[in-house]
């Protein structure tokens, strides 16, 4: 991936409203953003080489052929290690470490991309780093947790981060931690390992 070229988010969802505001909440935070109604104009979004996707935020419930589910699954065949933002009626847990998240707000949706991208922009020299680090996998899955009582707000205390300041390592096992530790109290799945 170009290191110079912002990243690109595909935001697939029949609400206009919501998808617009996304848009322009993504758009404001300085991301590259490409919008679509429907599944089948997501899926030619995706299949595009010359404007790559690196993160997908898809409604489960798109109308005609193509739903939130099967572009999933279509963004895996090119980018298998990360997840997808998915907006679903029911939360149901995903074997492809996917954030499934119950009606969620354009602002919580925004806030769990800007904690995926910030990983994923850390994490790739921590693996390189050890390979064995504990709780992480080679392919940047996160690891496995459970669903506890909810903390103050989605993203709960952040302060954790600042002990680990000299440490790049530590720093990023704690941040992907907390990132799924929220994810969990969003509503999204336990997630498990694959």
């Amino acid at each position: 991936m170009d290191t110079n070229r912002r990243d690109r988010i595909l935001v697939a969802d029949h609400n206009p409203i919501f998808r617009e505001t996304l848009a322009w909440r993504l758009r404001a935070a300085g991301y590259e953003v490409t919008t679509a109604d429907t599944g089948e104009h997501a899926f030619l979004a995706l299949r595009d080489w010359q404007h790559p996707v690196d993160w997908l935020y898809a409604s489960a419930g798109l109308p005609i052929l193509i739903d939130g589910w099967i572009l999933a699954d279509e963004y895996h065949d090119t980018c298998p290690t990360r997840p997808v933002v998915i907006a679903a009626q029911q939360v149901r847990p995903s074997q492809n470490g996917d954030i499934i998240l119950a009606q969620p707000s354009p602002a919580s949706v925004l806030e769990i991309i800007r904690e995926l991208i910030a990983a994923s922009h850390v994490l790739p020299a921590v693996t390189e780093v050890d390979p064995n680090i504990s709780g992480m996998q080679r392919n940047n899955r996160a690891p496995a947790v459970s669903p506890t009582v909810p903390s103050e707000g989605c993203f709960g205390d952040l302060s954790a981060l600042e002990e680990h300041d000299n440490d790049e390592q530590e720093r990023a096992l704690v941040l992907r931690g907390q990132l799924w530790h929220a994810a969990s109290q969003c509503g999204a799945p336990q997630f498990r390992r694959q």
